[in-house]
């Protein structure tokens, strides 16, 4: 069942290159991780841009509406936006992830447009993440562009058994996925891949749609570009990048599918990477 409480992902950062900015990866920590990904911290960190405002309140409920999923009519998982004239426009972009069911989609999308203008008051950049969904507006018209700068990496925290090998067949897995989102209609690619007789590794991707192609495959190659340092023999680890997310995990989070691999239609430790 779908939980806002254990969906909750954001982060603060200002507007410095993040690749002058990634630390070294930390070691795994030895006490056992959480079974319950993507908890809700206590304290949410809040995606902003420092010091930027508009003459009015930047994104109210108002201008998040046409956000929001219409029930009359079908859900297709994206939406695009703006709101206003000139220097106090506000452009907006809601992605599902491409899997889930539609009544899915459309709670998460409506929890987000309501949670995030009280999360960030008076911004003119917010971004939340959830584990279904994505919301952003910023007064920077940011439609067509892939935004790589600042990213949020969630990884396990225990390391796979014959870990060469499984960084092998996590990296053979995620070729796969990837070129299968550039060429879905919806962005979203997924496959799995048995590791050995007892486990099997899942893996996804989806660029937001309004991305080119080419702009997409770019953005993909770039997350999946952090693997090495981050996400080394770890048994599951995802790159949520505001255009682009890709994803692994030793265990099923997909909702039902129907082959090894294609496109649609965990012991956890979050890490955030300031900028």
């Amino acid at each position: 069942m779908y939980s806002h409480e254990s969906a909750l992902i954001a982060g603060i950062y200002y507007g410095i290159h993040r690749q002058r900015q990634i630390p070294p990866p930390p070691p795994a920590p030895t006490p056992p991780p959480s079974p319950r990904p993507l908890r809700r911290p206590h304290h949410p960190l809040l995606r902003r841009k420092h010091l930027h405002y508009l003459h009015q309140s930047p994104a109210s409920q108002h201008q998040l509406r046409p956000l929001r999923p219409r029930k009359k009519n079908p859900q297709s998982g994206f939406a695009i936006s703006s709101h206003g004239h000139l220097s106090t426009t506000i452009y907006g972009l809601t992605r599902c992830r491409g899997d889930i069911p539609a009544d899915v989609c459309s709670s998460c999308i409506t929890d987000a447009a309501t949670q995030l203008p009280s999360l960030c008051p008076n911004r003119t950049d917010a971004r939340i993440w959830y584990e279904y969904c994505f919301l952003r507006y910023d007064s920077d018209d940011f439609l067509g562009k892939s935004d790589t700068s600042y990213a949020v990496i969630v990884y396990n925290v225990e390391n796979a058994t014959d870990p060469v090998r499984f960084n092998e067949a996590v990296k053979e897995l995620m070729g796969r996925v990837d070129e299968a989102a550039v060429r879905s209609s919806k962005s979203f690619g997924w496959g799995v891949t048995a590791f050995t007789n007892n486990v099997t590794v899942r893996g996804m991707a989806q660029c937001t749609r309004d991305l080119s192609p080419e702009v997409c495959r770019e953005c993909l190659a770039s997350a999946v570009g952090l693997f090495p340092d981050y996400c080394s023999y770890r048994k599951g680890c995802r790159v949520l990048y505001s255009s682009c997310v890709v994803r692994y995990e030793i265990y099923d989070f997909l909702f039902q599918t129907d082959s090894s691999s294609g496109s649609a239609g965990d012991l956890l430790r979050k890490r955030m990477i300031l900028s």
